[in-house]
């Protein structure tokens, strides 16, 4: 079987790496069953060229989890089979089947199959599972999600613990060694022992660096996967939250959200976490320094007293701080992020003014709030230096006395003063810590109260085929409020479509007529009633899975930063090109479009897109609706921004699609009577004449005529 044969029908995934031929006999190999637009969707930016990294991302991404091993091919047990099996100098394989002393393989460089004989050929073997549906999911609804995900380092993390143990048992060979040379060398005046306690200690000093070291990789390692893991969930649950929670949000609200999680990663990634590891092995250092020194050992203890009653009393004043601060700087950013989004309309508008003195209202705010946090941080770093000093010059004026009273000798002077700096440093750190602790406790809130929203779907792994809906739509008794204290948007709708009629949805702004396309496509679901789409509840289907097999056209044009090819792609992501020049041509907009300095490749969707016509951007996102080989499809007031001819084009090719997709389009004008089969007149979210045009048009024409 040739690769041509194992490629997808379309020119954009033509495999030029072993690897990237064993994709899709792989997929096949697996059972998975899901569409090309999926594959493309999983598929890196260069398709053509994966590496085994790109390989079990894609996998990945379609929910196959993974495991490898080292090994050899004849080594290899059949009942794991399906595998991919790459030879550390050979092509990639994908290995079948397996019978006798053969498997049944596809070579990723002659893009065939054959017998493979087994024998001893050393490499790497990849094996994948689907994610069943009954797993348990990080992505699930679930409560303190944080500390699950924590708990995965749960051995990393007690690595570290035992370190910080190992670090504290050698941290007294130094005391030790000082004691040592103060009290045995010294007055033995002996070189030769001096010499032996050197190499000694040494050893001590450099198992202490290499523990170190180990350490801090361990918690280094904690912090990058953490990083990696968590805010790639927490982004993640943010893209599939339904849409009540995200659209009442602010932009300024859903970036605080990421913000969050950075104050943790910085949390795990400071200082503060080692002093953690060390605070329970302070007791040992203590222990230590009882049997070296004897009663000095109550200066630290009385230290730590000290420590533990000013934590107490400066810990409330210290969240009350943080939480205004909290507030006046996230005030401040929301309203950034708010301005600086609608700096065209601010200087249409002339309110350039209003907005720069609002802005150093809250600057100032939140620099008088942030000026009182940073004099209580002064004033708490300021007192454990202070605190670990005194102990210090405690230590050292108790120290001389017990040693001129003969009951310390110089040695254990020295053992004394260098394990109260040891004993204390933890601490000190520590109590700096409780600047962060509200913080880091807020955001771990923040983040955990996210993760336990309701998500639109699970996702799991995507081993199913897309549905494609034959285009019934139904309203039974439909009505929605946005909020409990807002009038309906919709009371008691009701209509039915067939496959290939169209609906022609018009009344007044704000009559509800978006809230329909926007229960069909699933972004909200109504409190009484019931969306049938091929007679099964929308409520039934999956978010994704529902926006994929329907084409919709929004109110307002989005792009993103990305070429027009690419942009169009959003729709179908394995449409070729031949097919996007087709969806351009059907509204009017190739010769446009291929006019551009580099045509389907020039890029969009920064500061550029004010230069290109609004028509321009309207029919460009007509045409990546109609590129969608959907049988529904919806536009919210397609006429924005084209004049009459254009809108006449779309118009005529609205016409050729009748009797094979479901249209429904919502606007007042009464060009598009000319393409409905039936009309909804929507008053206040209530349906004041709803059936066939001819029956509502003269009713409609009259009322508009009177206004």
């Amino acid at each position: 079987m040739t690769t041509k044969e194992h490629t997808l029908q379309n020119d954009l995934f033509v495999p030029e790496t072993d690897l990237a031929s064993c994709l899709l006999p792989l997929l096949d190999a697996l059972g998975w069953r899901g569409s090309q637009s999926q594959l493309f969707e999983a598929l890196p930016h260069q398709p053509n060229n994966l590496n085994m990294s790109d390989m079990l991302n894609v996998l990945a991404s379609l929910k196959f989890a993974s495991k490898s091993l080292n090994t050899s091919l004849d080594k290899i047990d059949h009942r794991l089979l399906p595998c991919l099996f790459v030879p550390k100098n050979e092509s990639a394989k994908v290995l079948l089947k397996g019978a006798g002393d053969e498997f049944l393989a596809y070579d990723g460089v002659s893009c065939g199959f054959s017998q493979l004989p087994k024998k001893r050929v050393s490499g790497e073997a990849y094996f994948f599972q689907a994610v069943k549906v009954e797993q348990t999911s990080l992505l699930t609804k679930q409560k303190d999600w944080f500390h699950i995900v924590l708990a995965r380092f749960s051995s990393v993390m007690m690595l570290a613990l035992i370190i910080s143990c190992i670090l504290s048992l050698i941290a007294l060979a130094s005391p030790l060694f000082i004691k040592t040379v103060y009290d045995q060398v010294l007055s033995g005046r002996s070189a030769e022992t001096l010499y032996l306690f050197v190499s000694g200690a040494g050893i001590f000093f450099f198992a202490e660096s290499l523990f170190r070291f180990l350490r801090t990789n361990l918690l280094g390692f904690v912090s990058v996967r953490l990083s990696n893991v968590v805010g790639t969930e927490l982004l993640r649950r943010i893209l599939f939250l339904p849409a009540a929670f995200t659209e009442a949000a602010s932009l300024g609200a859903q970036v605080s959200r990421i913000r969050d999680f950075e104050t943790i990663r910085d949390f795990f990634s400071g200082p503060a976490v080692v002093a953690l590891f060390e605070l329970p092995f302070v007791t040992l250092l203590l222990f230590g320094m009882y049997l070296l020194t004897g009663p000095l050992v109550y200066v630290p203890i009385a230290a730590i007293v000290l420590f533990i009653v000013l934590g107490l009393i400066i810990f409330p004043i210290i969240q009350k701080s943080n939480s205004k601060t909290s507030v006046a700087v996230s005030k401040k950013k929301q309203f950034l992020v708010e301005m600086l989004s609608n700096v065209r309309a601010i200087k249409y508008t002339g309110t350039r003014h209003y907005w720069l003195a609002k802005y150093k209202e809250l600057s100032a705010q939140a620099a008088m709030h942030s000026f009182n946090s940073g004099n209580i941080t002064t004033l708490i770093n300021t007192l454990s230096q202070t605190l670990v000093t005194v102990a210090g010059l405690l230590t050292v004026a108790f120290g001389v006395l017990s040693v001129l009273d003969g009951n310390l000798s110089m040695g254990g002077l020295m053992a004394a003063m260098l394990l109260v700096w040891r004993i204390l440093a933890p601490l000190r750190t520590g109590f700096g810590v409780l600047t962060q602790v509200g913080k880091i406790y807020k955001s771990i809130e923040q983040v955990n109260r996210l993760m336990n929203m309701r998500m639109e779907r699970n996702l799991e792994a995507e081993t199913n085929v897309v549905r494609h809906f034959k285009g019934f739509v139904s309203f039974s008794q439909v009505s929605i409020r946005y909020t409990s204290d807002a009038h309906p948007a919709l009371l008691g709708v009701n209509f039915n479509l067939n496959h290939g009629e169209s609906l022609l949805v018009v009344g007044h702004d704000g009559a509800g007529k978006s809230t329909i396309l926007k229960l069909i496509l699933g972004m909200y679901h109504p409190q009484a009633g019931r969306v049938l789409l091929d007679n099964q509840n929308v409520k039934q289907i999956d978010s994704q899975e529902l926006r994929r097999a329907v084409g919709y056209a929004p109110q307002s044009d989005t792009f993103f930063y990305e070429q027009i090819a690419q942009n169009m792609r959003f729709a179908d992501p394995a449409a070729s090109d031949e097919r996007l020049r087709q969806a351009a041509e059907k509204v009017g907009i190739l010769e446009e479009i291929e006019a551009l300095p580099e045509g389907f490749n020039t890029r969009i969707g920064d500061n550029n897109i004010a230069q290109l016509s609004a028509s321009f951007q309207r029919r460009l996102s007509l045409a990546r609706v109609l590129l969608k080989e959907s049988s529904i499809l919806l536009f919210d007031e397609p006429e924005h921004g084209l004049n009459s001819v254009q809108e006449n084009k779309f118009i005529d090719t609205l016409k050729k699609l009748k009797g094979e997709k479901t249209v429904i389009i919502t606007s007042p004008r009464t060009r598009y009577f000319a393409i409905a089969d039936y009309i909804l007149w929507l008053d206040n979210g209530r349906v004041r004449d709803y059936g066939p045009k001819k029956q509502v048009i003269p009713a409609y024409l009259k009322a508009m005529a009177s206004k």
